[in-house]
């Protein structure tokens, strides 16, 4: 088999285990797991990522329609971008648990989550209005302080605004009609609270008012931390300049710091971008957003105004990220089908030291072929798109080719060859830098129409390398393209595709 190098963060537009019944507005997401609460959970967090997808692309397509009009416009759409990079707080769901029986020495059990929007839309209007009266009365509040005691108000107003523009987005995605909103608007809000940012010289220093934030705010006793890496607009890979703040977080939080994601009882995730209408070596913004692990906002960190001093010395644009825009562009969501992929069992954004290994999982809601393209941009600016062996002892493309069966619907399947009966996991090695996996899936009845999928390639030591630039490649391979498998073709063909992506750095 091939080594395969790996490098990067996530960046999650996933679809989800989602289900559909016919001629039904009714959304609903299976979940697996050996208890009960365990198959709840799996069921609510891809019903939570499948409304993250969803608002994403909703907000990605306002984006290109303002991003050409006043900087106020734009700034107002990454604020707003930045608000659902974690899990959006759902309310109103209902499951059905479905007893499996035991697999080898384990319980199965699995869970059908379902929100029903006349049934849920009641409930968020209600908390919408909660939270609109209590900005209300902070910003009446606001008008009688001054000094320190402004600035620290007007942070931690940001926190409730973000909780309300999350239940808003849901709000408006299940159709919902004369949503309430507070006096003063979210985006009038944000354009006062960059008045109240600070210029910080030294990342060092960012990282300290951040975690005094978080102690003034959420109290010292708060742990269970697990720290993230912010992205590049709330949408981006980890650069060296992230990894590097999420490394000062972490050494001043100390113990109260999760080092295991899963033990985590709070999500510190943030976002920076460049002042909006500002060019290349001008100041940068940086903030946080502490959550729950159920993705409720619990208070947004100061808003830091961070000079070229302080982050010239690091990378800080993502090398893919025009590659991740450009995914996006073409992703196609189809109701009747769907695929995900996972690292490591987690879909966040993360990063890789020299040594860690990896196990790559899909997940698909019915029978289908599969096959992954990756596209590397390690730290030397070497750019190019390789095939993931799938099946290494099979015969020509078919490597590459993956077949779903039906008893694996719906479960999480390890891509990772095979390899003398066992799973070969991958080794974070050099080259460091980022990289996106994509996956593909398919509903055809025979390989071969997938491998014609499938385009040419060259043998390095270590990849399967496509001819072109990941952006080119990304286009002309992806099975999306596929508008009728033949003249003959009876069946509706499904597509879908996700994309995960993570970096690597050395010890």
């Amino acid at each position: 088999m091939k080594n395969l190098y790996f490098s990067l963060i996530c960046i999650l537009l996933l679809s989800p285990t989602l289900l559909y019944a016919q001629n039904s507005k009714i959304k609903k997401a299976q979940g697996h797991g050996n208890t009960e609460a365990a198959a709840k959970s799996d069921a609510l967090a891809n019903l939570s990522f499948y409304f993250y997808s969803n608002v994403k692309s909703q907000i990605e397509s306002s984006s290109s329609m303002t991003q050409n009009n006043d900087k106020v416009s734009k700034s107002a759409s990454i604020d707003k971008k930045s608000l659902i990079s974690s899990e959006l707080p759902l309310y109103g769901v209902t499951f059905e648990i479905t007893d499996n029986g035991l697999s080898g020495r384990q319980k199965q059990y699995e869970a059908l989550a379902s929100m029903d929007p006349e049934i849920v839309l009641p409930l968020y209007k209600l908390e919408l209005e909660k939270s609109c009266k209590n900005i209300d009365s902070q910003l009446l509040s606001l008008k009688k302080l001054k000094g320190t005691k402004k600035e620290n108000a007007y942070t931690a107003l940001a926190g409730e605004y973000a909780n309300y523009q999350k239940m808003e987005m849901i709000v408006e995605f299940l159709g919902g009609k004369d949503i309430p909103s507070p006096s003063l608007s979210p985006e009038d809000f944000n354009t006062e609270y960059k008045k109240f940012t600070r210029d910080v010289t030294s990342l060092e220093k960012a990282a300290q008012i951040t975690v005094d934030y978080i102690n003034e705010n959420a109290g010292k006793n708060i742990s269970g931390i697990y720290v993230y890496a912010p992205q590049y607009e709330g949408d981006g890979a980890a650069t060296q300049f992230s990894r590097t703040i999420a490394s000062f977080i972490q050494g001043k939080l100390s113990s109260r710091t999760a080092l295991d994601k899963g033990n985590a009882l709070y999500y510190l995730q943030g976002t920076y971008y460049m002042v909006p209408g500002s060019v290349d070596s001008d100041d940068m913004i940086l903030n946080f957003y502490l959550c729950k692990n159920d993705g409720s906002v619990i208070l947004s960190t100061p808003l830091i105004r961070l000079t070229y001093e302080a982050y010239g010395q690091y990378k800080y644009l993502p090398a893919g990220y025009s590659l991740t825009q450009e995914i996006a562009k073409g992703n196609v969501a189809d109701p009747n089908f769907g695929v995900s992929i996972r690292i490591n069992g987690d879909r966040k954004p993360q990063t890789f030291k020299s040594g860690d290994s990896l196990i790559i999982e899909a997940r698909v809601t019915s029978p289908c072929y599969i096959y992954v393209i990756g596209h590397v941009f390690n730290e030397a600016n070497q750019e190019f798109s390789y095939l993931f062996p799938l099946e290494p002892y099979a015969d020509g493309k078919e490597v590459f080719v993956r077949k779903i069966s039906s008893k694996e619907v719906n479960q999480w399947v390890v891509l990772n060859p095979v390899i003398d009966d066992e799973v070969a996991s991958i080794e974070i090695i050099p080259p460091y830098g980022e990289e996106t996996l994509q996956i593909f899936a398919v509903t055809v009845d025979n390989i071969e129409e997938v491998t014609a999928l499938i385009p040419d390639y060259r043998e390095s030591d270590d990849y399967y390398i496509v001819r072109g630039s990941p952006s080119s490649v990304s286009t002309k391979t992806r099975g999306l393209a596929i508008k009728k498998v033949s003249e003959k073709a009876a069946k509706v063909v499904h597509k879908a595709e996700a994309e995960i992506t993570y970096t690597t750095y050395s010890k």
